[in-house]
């Protein structure tokens, strides 16, 4: 399976049903979320680092290619990003942005129909004299991010995935994908939800000792 495919197929899934397929994949926390709301981020991290200085950003931002998700950790408290990175971003068909930090522009970035998640809002901008190396990995939203790692967000969030590690879990994320779409059509029909899990029988199995798992029934 090519990468396009790969990237098409997790664009059609909620990160929810990700994590639900495998609780332990790297989930950055809360604090990170979409400037926009309905939009769909899936592409290849390319991380960076910076403190109060931008121009670890703008050198990414020339060297990264299409399908790259800039990976940004700006622990301290200025704009490391705007409107223009966010054009020029999309210019070169780059999949978003994601910085665990502050970002400005803000409805320019939410008017231009692409991805940006971001921890902070500042007008401030940081300096420009940062001539430190792109490292390999950061840590963004309290997960390592490595370069190359799949980045999937939605509205609910961000997950990061090693690209075997995505095709192992795409194929159960999609069927949980299709179990919860018709889950909800037989509740549009008047269904009820407790029809459609198998409680009963995992109350019992606690109750007894056993390992069990709430799912809908297929």
């Amino acid at each position: 399976m090519t990468f396009k495919e790969c990237a098409d197929r997790a664009g059609r899934i909620d990160v929810s049903c990700f994590c639900d397929a495998r609780k332990e994949l790297r989930a950055m926390d809360a604090g990170i979320r979409p400037l926009a709301p309905g939009l769909k981020l899936v592409g290849r991290a390319r991380p960076v680092a910076c403190r109060d200085d931008f121009l670890p950003v703008l050198m990414a931002l020339r060297a990264a290619e299409p399908g790259d998700v800039l990976v940004v950790s700006a622990p301290d408290g200025h704009a490391v990003a705007g409107e223009l990175f966010a054009t020029e971003g999309q210019r070169k068909g780059l999949a978003g942005l994601i910085v665990d930090g502050a970002v400005r522009d803000v409805a320019t970035l939410r008017a231009s129909g692409w991805p940006v998640y971001s921890r902070r809002i500042t007008p401030r901008a940081g300096g420009t004299r940062d001539l430190s190396d792109a490292p390999e990995a950061v840590t963004c939203g309290g997960v390592l991010v490595h370069r190359g790692d799949i980045v999937v967000g939605d509205d609910d969030g961000v997950i990061v995935v090693a690209e075997g590690e995505l095709l192992e879990i795409l194929p159960i994320a999609e069927a949980i994908h299709r179990a919860e779409a018709d889950m909800l059509r037989r509740m549009a029909e008047g269904g009820s939800l407790f029809d459609g899990l198998n409680l009963d029988e995992h109350l019992d199995a606690l109750k007894r000792g056993r390992e069990s798992q709430l799912r809908l029934r297929s």
